[in-house]
C-alpha cells in the first residue's frame, strides 16, 4: 500500500505554488505558518528515515506541541481538503479495500510516533565516542610530548589551545581530535588532524561506527543564536579562525548540501566563506560558492558570501599573517549578498 510519489506531487501542485522537489522530498510553503516563503513544510511519500506508514510530513515552522505540525500524508490531505481517510488514500493512489475507522487512523498516527521513538533508542545504542586514549590537551601535564607537540602546532596556526583534544595511543595516536556535535551537544562525528606529515592528513571514525560520512555532517564548534549569521568554510581550522575573531562559523565536508545540512542551517543566515583558488572552474572555492549558494537560495535562505583577500589561501592563513581583529574587520567590510546574479558574475569571472 505504498504512496505513489507522482500522485502526491500532483496533489501538491494543484494546491500550492512554488513546489521544490529534492530527491524523495517535496517541500512546500507551509499552510500552518502564515506568510511562509521558506518551504518549511517537508513531505516524504516514502516515509523518510523511519519508513513511516503512508508517508510523512513535518512543518519546521510549527512548534512540536502543534498536533497538525507532523503526521502521515493522508492526514495532511484530510486537513487541507476536509475529506475522509479513504478519499485521501485514493488521492495518493493507494487502493485499500479495508475500511479504516477514525480509531484505526489514530493508531496509524501513534505508530508513526512510536517508530520515531524506536529510532531514538536505536541511535542511543549506537552512541559514538571519541577515540580511545583521547585527552584534553590542557589536562596533560606540562612537558608531556603530546601536549608539547599539540601546543606548538596550534600556536603556529594562532589557534587557542583551550577545548582541544589529542589522542595518545592507537590508530589516532599523535593527532589533534576535532569533535563534531549536534545542537543538543551529542557527538556525531570527529576528524583527527596529524601533527606531522603523516598520510592521511585527516582521519575520521571507522565507517562501521557512523552511518554518515564527513560530506553529510557539519563542524560547528559553537552554535549561533537563532537568525544570526554563520560563516561556512571548507576546513575546521578556517572555521575556528573565524570563531576566534568573534563571529560564528562552521565547516562543510563537501561542495553539496544534504537535507541534514539544510535542517541544521535553517535557523541561521549562511555566509559562504570558501578558500581562494587559482580561478579555474574545477577548483573548490568558486565552484562550491556557486553550487551551495544556488541550493540555499532555492530553499528559501537569505545568503551572503565572502572570499579571503588575494594574498592568502584561507582564513587560517589570514589569521597567521595578521590577527583576529584583521580577520573580523575584513569579513564585515567585504561580505556581500548572494543573489541569482552572483552566479552569473562568478561564471563570467571564471571565463575571463
Amino acid at each position: 500500500m505504498a504512496i505513489v510519489f507522482e500522485k502526491f506531487l500532483e496533489w501538491a501542485e494543484d494546491h500550492f505554488d512554488d513546489i521544490i522537489v529534492n530527491g524523495n522530498e517535496i517541500k512546500i510553503n507551509s499552510p500552518f505558518k502564515q506568510g511562509d516563503l521558506g518551504h518549511k513544510l517537508w513531505c516524504n511519500p516514502s516515509g523518510g528515515k523511519i519508513n513511516a506508514p503512508y508517508g510523512v510530513y513535518r512543518c519546521w515552522s510549527s512548534p512540536e506541541s502543534n498536533p497538525d505540525a507532523r503526521g502521515s500524508l493522508p492526514k495532511l490531505i484530510m486537513l487541507i481538503d476536509g475529506v475522509s481517510f479513504q478519499e485521501a488514500l485514493c488521492t495518493l493512489g493507494v487502493i485499500d479495500n479495508d475500511y479504516v475507522t477514525d480509531e484505526q487512523l489514530l493508531e496509524l498516527e501513534s505508530l508513526f510516533i512510536s517508530k520515531k521513538e524506536e529510532k531514538k533508542e536505536e541511535k542511543k545504542e549506537e552512541e559514538l565516542n571519541l577515540p580511545y586514549s583521547t585527552f584534553l590537551i590542557t589536562d596533560l601535564p606540562n612537558g608531556n610530548p603530546f601536549r608539547s607537540k599539540s601546543e606548538k602546532y596550534l600556536n603556529k596556526r594562532k589557534i587557542e589551545i583551550q577545548g582541544f583534544y589529542v589522542c595518545t595511543a592507537g590508530n589516532y595516536r599523535g593527532r589533534i581530535v576535532l569533535p563534531y556535535y549536534n545542537k543538543e551537544g551529542k557527538l556525531i562525528y570527529y576528524n583527527c588532524r596529524a601533527l606531522n606529515n603523516e598520510i592521511p592528513k585527516y582521519l575520521g571514525p571507522p565507517k562501521e561506527k557512523v552511518k554518515i560520512g564527513k560530506s553529510n555532517v557539519i563542524f560547528i564548534p559553537k552554535y549561533p543564536p537563532k537568525n544570526k549569521k554563520i560563516y561556512i568554510t571548507e576546513g575546521e581550522f578556517d572555521a575556528l579562525s573565524i570563531l576566534q575573531s568573534g563571529l560564528y562559523a562552521g565547516a562543510l565536508g563537501g561542495k553539496n548540501l544534504s537535507n541534514y545540512h539544510l535542517n541544521v542551517l535553517k535557523d541561521y543566515i549562511p555566509v559562504l566563506a570558501f578558500d581562494n583558488d587559482d580561478g579555474k572552474l574545477e577548483n573548490y572555492g568558486e565552484l562550491a560558492t556557486m553550487i551551495i549558494g544556488e541550493t540555499l537560495l532555492k530553499n528559501g535562505f537569505k545568503v551572503f558570501y565572502i572570499r579571503p583577500p588575494n594574498n592568502v589561501k584561507d582564513w587560517n592563513e589570514l589569521l597567521e599573517k595578521y590577527n583576529k581583529e584583521i580577520v573580523k574587520g575584513y569579513i564585515e567590510k567585504n561580505e556581500k549578498p548572494f543573489t541569482e546574479n552572483t552566479i552569473v558574475e562568478l561564471m563570467e569571472k571564471q571565463i575571463i
